[in-house]
């Protein structure tokens, strides 16, 4: 099946960091009222920076970088690259980077809150 590999490595990197964004919110948070309001935040802010408003062309110069850091739009490409356009894994590897690079920091961030409560 052309582009499963690219697929998988998409779904699971959109997966991954998504998740340590929710515990990095998780953890962040005292109350789990507190954790919803921040996620709903969060969730908002990333969908109005995303694409799916607005072409990312037709935003400021400053914002389309920004926009380009979303893990929506991120998500977007690698899932639109290996699914429509079975693109081989080395196509998503910058993506996938920077999923990484954001995964990373969202860990990085549970540790230290886990850590501090502690």
């Amino acid at each position: 099946v052309p582009g499963l590999a690219s697929a998988s490595a998409a779904i699971l990197s959109i997966v991954w960091v998504f998740g340590w964004i929710g515990m990095a919110l998780g953890f962040l948070f005292i109350t789990e009222q507190g954790a919803v309001m921040g996620g709903i935040a969060l969730t908002t802010v990333l969908f109005i920076l995303s694409d799916a408003l607005f072409p990312m062309e037709a935003m400021p110069a400053l914002v389309a970088m920004a926009a380009g850091l979303n893990p929506f739009v991120l998500g977007e490409i690698m899932i639109k690259k290996a699914l429509i356009y079975h693109s081989p894994f080395m196509n998503l590897l910058p993506a996938l980077i920077w999923m990484a690079l954001i995964g990373s920091c969202c860990m990085i961030i549970v540790y230290l809150l886990y850590h501090h409560r502690m």
